[in-house]
């Protein structure tokens, strides 16, 4: 039943996300959706701490669940 509650997240969706720690890999920033599934985001190493736009790249199903792959969203400048 857990997995039903899961949000289904498609490539070019676009979430507001809280960026608490380093990923794994050099430049990524870490957060966590609000059912626990962990997004790493591409260049957002320097965002730690700060509420941001992200869009989704794509999706790992993984023993431990689901990790999703976004890329920071670029804001637009007028």
């Amino acid at each position: 039943m857990a997995k039903s509650l899961r949000v289904i997240l498609l490539p070019g969706e676009v979430l507001s996300l809280r960026i608490v720690r380093e990923g794994k890999d050099k430049g990524q920033g870490v957060g966590y959706l609000p059912d626990g599934t962990m997004v790493v985001v591409n260049n957002a190493q320097t965002v730690i701490g700060q509420q941001v736009e992200v869009q989704v790249q794509s999706q790992l199903q993984t023993g431990a669940g689901i990790i999703v792959f976004a890329d920071l969203k670029q804001a637009v400048v007028a």
